[in-house]
């Protein structure tokens, strides 16, 4: 691994104290896009495309706490064509949890955004 991307706020519970610190003392390139899990936005979306872009060269690690944020910014990734495979994207998505409210939203599943959210081993 050569670059770390992290979606998860700093100030999320189980948040590395010092994460940003600690990766430049490995030498390891860090990227921190604070994804609100409330509010998931185009911006923060177009955030990670550019830095998925930017490390072509980069052995990448994307994190958040859970894996929520992280498997569904890859899902849309895919599902939007700039990389990877849909249905196995979805597959790793659906392990985790089923989005719904503005999460179904951001992923472009606007029939799902009156549901709850599922959190795998929890809700199914």
């Amino acid at each position: 691994m050569t670059h770390v991307i992290n979606l998860g706020p700093h100030t999320n519970k189980g948040a590395l104290k010092d994460q940003t610190g600690c990766l430049a003392d490995l030498g390891l390139k860090y990227t921190y896009i604070p994804v609100d899990f409330e509010n998931p936005t185009q911006a923060k979306f177009n955030a990670f495309c550019a830095a998925l872009a930017q490390s072509e060269n980069d052995i990448i690690h994307v994190h958040c706490i859970y894996n929520a944020r992280v498997s569904a910014f890859y899902y849309r990734y895919a599902l939007e064509g700039l990389g990877g495979e849909v249905q196995p994207a979805f597959e790793l998505m659906d392990s985790i949890w089923r989005p719904g409210g503005v999460w179904a939203q951001f992923i472009g599943k606007p029939q799902d955004a009156d549901l709850p959210i599922h959190y795998a081993r929890y809700d199914y």
